[in-house]
């Protein structure tokens, strides 16, 4: 006889960043553990609490029950030999779409790139 089981839930969060604007995301997995890279302490687990001290945390998007497992594994991967943080190439953005299996681009840093180069076309047309 099979019973109903809820799906395992891990999803992508976001916090405000402690120092500065913008977000600090992170992977929420079960038991309240929190995989997240920082320029302190790079790639690691932390509890919910210590990612989210105040408790406010939203959720940026679920994972797929289907690519829980393979989430796991590269999570498991990335702390068994962490990268280092790095502003533009592995921040917390980048990790947490890389270890679920998602493109690892950094929305934030996109962001700027794109208010980098409307600047340059104002300076541009400006000049003329």
């Amino acid at each position: 006889m099979y019973l109903s089981q809820p799906p395992i839930q891990m999803s992508v969060i976001a916090r405000p960043k402690i120092r500065g604007g913008g977000e600090h995301w992170g992977v929420l997995m079960p038991g309240g553990r929190v995989a997240h890279n920082t320029p302190e302490r790079g790639e690691h687990i932390a509890s919910l609490l210590e990612f989210a001290p105040g408790g406010r945390f939203r959720v940026v998007r679920h994972v797929l029950p289907e690519h829980f497992h393979a989430s796991m594994n590269r999570i498991q991967a990335s702390i068994r030999s962490p990268g280092a943080y790095h502003p533009t190439k592995n921040n917390c953005q980048t990790f947490a779409n890389r270890v679920t299996g998602e493109a690892p681009r950094s929305p934030a840093v996109e962001g700027v790139g794109l208010l980098a180069l409307a600047g340059l076309f104002v300076f541009a047309f400006m000049a003329e």
